[in-house]
């Protein structure tokens, strides 16, 4: 019987190792080149929005002024982190020293920094025109709002009681009418850029109460005034 003759030891198998190898560090090289060119803008944007997001876990939704303006939490304005910081703390002085704490709340939300008006010290019931005692105040925290460059949007909100007047037909026509004359009074006396204002009325359908008692109605009619932050800011351009 003819023996069989031995297996050749096959000499290439370090060609798969090497091969291995220089796959490895091909794919090394191309993360290290990708993580040099890292966009540092994007890089801060993301830095801020973390740090939102952590502020608003620790402080909680539906912060009071008293509590939302005194946390470390910061929305990334367009500016600066520190910015945002500034602002909260104008805006929370500037309450307090008028004795508006029990009439404005101050709180952030994941659109921007708001400042929430209890309807009834800017606006007669079912009326539209603004108060004039309080056009002052309104005029003061356009000059605070000036100084930075977010954009501002006015949002107009009613409780669930429907309204039909000669002079509005629908509580969506009183909360856009309310919104749009703080517009105009930001514009025409408040010389904030007409570029950077928006009125929006949500009418009943945003409430921040029930509507079911007299309190929770009057917590839902409201002016809320939105300093945008710079990642709505951002996604808000990005869509045009």
């Amino acid at each position: 019987m003819a023996k069989k003759k031995p297996k050749k030891e096959n000499s290439e198998r370090w060609l798969l190792t090497y091969s291995d190898l220089i796959t490895l560090l091909m794919i090394f090289f191309v993360v290290m080149y990708s993580m040099s060119n890292v966009d540092s803008k994007k890089y801060e944007e993301l830095a801020g929005s973390l740090n939102n997001s952590l502020g608003v876990l620790q402080g909680g939704a539906g912060m009071s002024n008293a509590n939302a303006a005194g946390t470390d939490s910061s929305i990334p304005f367009h500016q600066t982190i520190s910015a945002s910081q500034e602002i909260q703390t104008k805006l929370k002085d500037y309450l307090e020293t008028h004795d508006l704490t029990e009439q404005v709340s101050l709180h952030v939300e994941p659109h921007g920094l708001t400042l929430s008006f209890d309807d009834n010290i800017l606006f007669d019931s079912g009326k539209a025109d603004i108060q004039s005692a309080y056009k002052k105040n309104l005029l003061e925290i356009c000059d605070i709002l000036k100084t930075f460059t977010n954009d501002v949007v006015v949002e107009g909100h009613t409780d669930n009681l429907p309204i039909h007047t000669s002079q509005f037909s629908s509580n969506w026509e009183l909360a856009s009418i309310r919104a749009i004359n703080v517009v105009h009074l930001f514009i025409d006396e408040g010389k904030l850029p007409a570029s950077k204002l928006a009125a929006i009325s949500y009418g009943e359908y945003r409430p921040i109460a029930s509507n079911d008692t007299p309190e929770g109605r009057a917590k839902n009619r409201r002016i809320d005034i939105v300093l945008l932050s710079s990642t709505f800011y951002e996604e808000s351009q990005a869509s045009k």
